[in-house]
């Protein structure tokens, strides 16, 4: 029998993970998981909050690592962390909140989106 429990965590990504669609692809990675919750910019990378079963959490931390990631996206560092249970309805991009005295890494090469 499978473990239907849900699971919520976060999961930090630093590196060059803005400005190059990286938000789109992760709310698009979300939704074809079955995975509900939020992403966003922060001042120092992007925030995930995802509830989901095990093994659909676990698929999607995979994916978001190495699955179809915008060509422009150098992950540096992923962290995931556990978070008290939280009912989302369905998964959104939030608006960014970079309120950090952390340096944004933006390509140099690619156009802000």
């Amino acid at each position: 029998m499978q473990n239907t429990e849900y699971i919520n965590i976060r999961i930090h990504i630093e590196g060059m993970v803005q400005g190059i669609g990286f938000r789109p692809f992760v709310y698009r990675t979300a939704v074809t998981e079955g995975i509900s919750g939020t992403v966003e910019n922060t001042g120092n990378g992007v925030d995930i909050h995802a509830r989901g079963t095990e093994k659909k959490i676990k698929d999607f931390i995979h994916d978001v690592q190495h699955t179809g990631v915008p060509p422009a996206a150098i992950i540096q560092s992923v962290s995931v962390t556990s978070e008290v249970k939280c009912l989302y309805t369905g998964f959104k991009i939030v608006k960014s909140s970079l309120q950090s005295d952390s340096i944004t890494r933006i390509s140099p090469d690619m156009a802000v989106c």
